[in-house]
């Protein structure tokens, strides 16, 4: 382990340092989805996605997880 990352992961130890860190990782990514363009979906990926989110809804009323 190279001393950058021995001092990382000793870093890491300490709650408030970890929670900042997520925090700032968290930021980061946002910020990347919003520059970066997003590839288009497929032509039946909505098709697929509404059947899936009506089944999930259909078997949440029918008492299934």
């Amino acid at each position: 382990m190279t001393k950058l990352a021995a001092l990382k992961q000793k870093l890491m130890e300490n709650p408030d340092v970890r929670r900042e860190y997520e925090q700032a990782d968290a930021d980061c990514a946002r910020i990347e989805g919003m520059i970066r363009p997003q590839p288009p979906a497929p032509p039946g990926d909505a098709v697929r996605q509404a059947r899936s989110r009506a089944w999930s809804s259909w078997a949440c009323y029918a008492g299934k997880p």
